[in-house]
């Protein structure tokens, strides 16, 4: 993993790593969120999960430190690895 090399669709912000997701239904966003927890909890690096109706927002930045580490590239490519 290249901490240099954004995963696809992110975006790097003072927030962090940073991705929206926008899905046919409220069940289809409701269901990608439920596979996120399973993936965070896996890693044990949680993100910061915005949902409204269809709409995904997902901010990965590590509390501990407040600031984009290694574990927050490895949990956006999990993420990115549900779809």
């Amino acid at each position: 993993m290249d901490p240099n090399k954004l995963p696809i669709g992110w975006l790097s912000s003072e927030e962090g790593l940073m991705k929206q997701f926008t899905f046919p239904s409220f069940n289809e966003a409701f269901a990608f969120i439920e596979a996120m927890v399973v993936v965070a909890e896996r890693l044990d690096h949680h993100p910061n999960i915005y949902w409204e109706f269809c709409h995904v927002k997902v901010i990965c930045k590590s509390h501990d430190v407040n600031k984009i580490t290694r574990r927050d590239f490895a949990l956006a490519e999990s993420i990115n690895g549900i779809l």
